[in-house]
């Protein structure tokens, strides 16, 4: 077993990341109660109501060729009766997004696929940091990540795929 040890600086970047993600859950919170159905702003989404947006803006997201998980796996972690602000679908399909690109270049990395590690590296680049393009923090940390996959270190991908629970996300792949 191998165990890495972050500078201050990188474990700063770290939480300053992580705590940018649970606010951004927080905007989205899971809330009990509301009216549902996904009507106007300030309303709440069911379960079956963000399912099917998930579902939607699955299709117009970009997925490495393992494919992308169902939108019902993506939802999976939410309880059937919980309700959630309209837009937490978009948090959903990021995550679902990112594990999916990180746990693909690892697979390539990890087989020298270098097509498929080369692809999912350009997202990682190019794509995923403006998904947090919010959160000055977080792109910092998703550039540093995809820096470091170029130069053939995993530590920031594993620490993220550990981190957002991405095995149990994408419904069994490598979640480091």
């Amino acid at each position: 077993m191998t165990t890495t040890t972050m500078g201050r600086g990188a474990r700063w970047t770290v939480l300053a990341g992580a705590m940018a993600l649970l606010a951004a859950v927080a905007v989205g919170a899971v809330l009990q109660g509301g009216n549902g159905g996904g009507g106007p702003a300030g309303s709440f989404m069911d379960h079956d109501e963000l399912e099917k947006r998930v579902g939607v803006l699955a299709e117009s997201t970009e997925w490495p060729s393992s494919g992308r998980p169902s939108a019902a796996q993506m939802v999976s972690g939410l309880e059937p009766d919980e309700l959630v602000e309209p837009g937490y679908e978009e948090i959903i399909v990021k995550i679902a997004s990112t594990c999916s690109w990180y746990t693909s270049w690892r697979a390539a990395s990890d087989t020298s696929d270098a097509g498929a590690a080369t692809r999912a590296l350009k997202v990682m680049t190019d794509v995923i940091p403006g998904y947090y393009a919010q959160d000055t923090a977080g792109v910092v940390l998703y550039h540093d990540n995809a820096r470091k996959a170029a130069l053939g270190d995993a530590s920031g991908v594993d620490q993220w795929l550990r981190a957002n629970a991405c095995q149990e996300l994408l419904g069994g792949g490598s979640g480091r």
